[in-house]
C-alpha cells in the first residue's frame, strides 16, 4: 500500500469566539476563503441561541461559556497553522 501524504499545514488560522451573534458568524463563514488551503478558520462555541451552519470553520466546543480570552487561547491550541488571527464574527 502507497503512503499517503497529509494535507497541507495551513499559513494562517484565524480563531473566532462565537457568543449569540449567529448573523455576524454566517456573515464571516460566508466570507471566508474555505476552500483555499492556506487557510483554516477555527470557531469556539461560547454560546449559540439557535442551530448554526457549519460552512467551512472546524468548531470547538466545550459545553461552558470560557469568555473571550478563554475562548481565543482554546481555538489557539487547536489552531494547525504556526500562525493564528483572533477574529469577531461581527467585524464583517
Amino acid at each position: 500500500m502507497p503512503a499517503t501524504t497529509p494535507p497541507p499545514r495551513p499559513l494562517l488560522s484565524g480563531v473566532v469566539v462565537h457568543w449569540h451573534d449567529e448573523d455576524g458568524l454566517e456573515r464571516l463563514l460566508d466570507a471566508w476563503p474555505g476552500d483555499d488551503p492556506r487557510f483554516e478558520l477555527v470557531v469556539v462555541d461560547n454560546g449559540s441561541r439557535r442551530p448554526l451552519a457549519r460552512g467551512c470553520a472546524r468548531w470547538v466546543s466545550r459545553g461552558a461559556n470560557l469568555g473571550f480570552a478563554g475562548g481565543v487561547n482554546r481555538g489557539v491550541a487547536t489552531a494547525a497553522a504556526r500562525l493564528t488571527r483572533a477574529l469577531g464574527a461581527g467585524l464583517g
